[in-house]
């Protein structure tokens, strides 16, 4: 359903896989808040299917572990997961400010990065 989402993004919206490991510190802690998420079901109201969420999330961690390629913010940004249906999914804005809040940090790692 999605790739990895930087083809013809700009280089600027592009954390390079040098620049994790230069990072360290702030990507682990990126990484802590994704591995450690804990978002509450969305039992009585529509919510985003929990598989596709955790496997999306584990991408975006493999990448921070410089297991990847270079993680283009817009990827994140614009990721969009199907509804659960007949089942309990995380709730759409758990999920939404959790990836706003990983865009907006590599942002900042990406943006020293260039200052260097």
């Amino acid at each position: 359903m999605d790739d990895l989402g930087d083809f013809g993004t700009p280089e600027s919206e592009v954390l390079p896989v040098d620049q994790i490991s230069e990072r360290r510190s702030e990507i682990a802690a990126i990484r802590a808040f994704i591995v450690n998420r804990k978002f509450p079901e969305g039992r009585f109201s529509v919510g985003y299917r929990r598989s596709d969420v955790d496997e999306f999330l584990d991408r975006v961690s493999s990448y921070l572990d410089a297991a990847g390629s270079g993680i283009s913010i817009s990827w994140i940004r614009r990721k969009q997961f199907p509804w659960a249906m007949r089942e309990a999914g995380y709730r759409q804005e758990d999920v939404d400010a959790l990836l706003r809040r990983i865009a907006n940090e590599l942002e900042g790692i990406i943006k020293a990065g260039r200052g260097r």
